[in-house]
C-alpha cells in the first residue's frame, strides 16, 4: 500500500485544527506518528503537533500507548 505524502495533508490537518494554528511543514515522523511544524496564532509562536499516521496504526490501544512512549 502506497502512503500519500504527509505534506499533501497539511491543508485537511489546518481545517480540522481551526484558525488558531497555522501548520507549515512536516519536521519529522517516526514509527507511528508525523510531526508537524506550525504557528500558535494566539501566543505568537511556533509549536510542534505530533499526529498519528493513520497508516501505521495498529489497534486503538496499541497505538495510544506507543504514541504517549515515543
Amino acid at each position: 500500500m502506497t502512503q500519500p505524502d504527509a505534506d499533501l495533508t497539511i491543508p485537511m490537518i489546518a481545517a480540522a485544527l481551526g484558525s488558531r494554528y497555522q501548520v507549515k511543514r512536516v519536521i519529522a515522523r517516526g514509527g507511528m506518528a508525523i510531526v508537524y511544524l506550525a504557528e500558535d496564532r494566539d501566543l505568537g509562536r511556533q509549536v510542534a503537533i505530533k499526529l498519528l499516521d493513520p497508516n501505521r496504526s495498529v489497534s486503538q490501544q496499541l497505538s495510544a500507548e506507543r504514541f504517549l512512549r515515543e
